[in-house]
């Protein structure tokens, strides 16, 4: 993954190398909290915005493509509920 627009709100795409990569994070749960980690931390830092994107990117790689179908059991349970008050995860802009 890599960041789409660096001036833009999160938006996110797929990096040269991105089969390698979607591969360790479906291969290891252990990835998968590192994720959530991460999540939990933007919040933190007060960069709330960010998440949406991050989770819409998973979600459709997940859902559309198969690359990261192993990481959405993680991503229902628990990524989207790091969305704080105020985000909307927008689900029906998932599109190809």
């Amino acid at each position: 993954m890599v960041a789409y627009n660096k001036c833009s709100l999160g938006e996110v795409e797929r990096s040269d190398c991105y089969l390698e990569r979607f591969a360790a994070l479906n291969t290891s749960s252990h990835n998968h909290r590192r994720i959530t980690r991460i999540l939990k931390s933007l919040g933190e830092l007060d960069h709330e915005y960010l998440k949406p994107d991050l989770l819409r990117f998973v979600l459709r790689e997940g859902i559309l493509y198969g690359h990261l179908e192993n990481t959405l059991d993680s991503c229902m349970k628990y990524w989207v509920e790091t969305i704080g008050e105020g985000q909307s995860l927008a689900l029906s802009t998932i599109t190809c």
